[in-house]
């Protein structure tokens, strides 16, 4: 499913989706070969409740038959669309997950607060170097104990394009680059080590309606390549060309089908 739960800032109304959706019910299968031929089993079912601004306000997780199961995640939003707080419930709708974030005034992350069971574990702070198009980016524990470091660049649209993660000491760990085509679809992940090396390339093509048809990667030691996984994504569309099934295929088998209903 392209429903994305997670966006800090819904920049696209409806994830994307035409028609102003209300609501989507989408059920994914897992793909089971009996005698060669497919077998679907019902991997798990979930539903999207949007606004008539086009934000995904609640994510209920339903049992395999349908109906409301344990648990669903919500978004809570400012005025300006800045998601201020996302919530994970479990069973007797307790509190699993939280995140509350905090923004400045052009609707840049400057915060984020993570809490699991009802205890704060971590506080992300963002600072940003508008010139230079740079955030500096640090975690801490509860206590206040050093959890991660960060450096993120961007490009003069505040695309990400870089991310290089530090230790405690200053020293590179990961560098990540990051490329965007026409659409501005990210299609292309370069992977290097502490040591700068590249070791990894990932690379996914979008089809015009900015759906993923086709993923890979490749990569790199001393001693050879290897060529990662080849995944295929087709799709069956509604007269509005939003997705009501997606086949994910891996080495040319079919592994998951998603299907979606869409309510509008």
């Amino acid at each position: 499913m392209l429903i994305k739960c997670s966006n800090l800032k819904y920049l696209d109304a409806y994830n994307g989706l035409k028609g102003k959706p209300k609501m989507i019910e989408s059920t994914t299968y897992k793909i089971n070969f009996i005698d060669s031929l497919e077998n679907e089993i019902v991997a798990f079912k979930i539903m999207f409740h949007f606004d008539s601004k086009g934000r995904i306000l609640k994510c209920p997780h339903l049992n395999k038959d349908g109906t409301i199961g344990y648990g669903e995640t919500k978004y809570i939003y400012d005025k300006k669309g800045n998601m201020i707080e996302y919530i994970r419930y479990g069973k007797d709708s307790f509190v699993n997950i939280q995140n509350k974030y905090e923004y400045n005034k052009y609707g840049k992350l400057l915060k984020r607060e993570s809490y699991f069971n009802g205890n704060i574990k971590a506080i992300t702070k963002y600072n940003y170097d508008i010139n230079n198009r740079e955030a500096r980016i640090i975690m801490r524990n509860s206590d206040g104990s050093f959890r991660d470091n960060a450096l993120e660049k961007y490009d003069r649209n505040w695309n990400d394009t870089e991310l290089i993660s530090y230790d405690s000491l200053g020293n590179q760990k990961s560098r990540i680059e990051f490329e965007y085509d026409k659409r501005g679809n990210k299609y292309l992940y370069k992977y290097y080590s502490s040591k700068n090396e590249l070791y990894k390339i990932s690379k996914t093509i979008f089809n015009e309606y900015n759906d993923p048809i086709w993923a890979s990667s490749i990569q790199f030691s001393s001693k050879d390549t290897i060529k990662g996984k080849v995944t295929e994504f087709k799709y069956l569309y509604d007269t509005k060309n939003n997705p009501i099934e997606e086949k994910s295929i891996v080495n040319g088998k079919t592994v998951w089908i998603t299907r979606n209903n869409i309510m509008y």
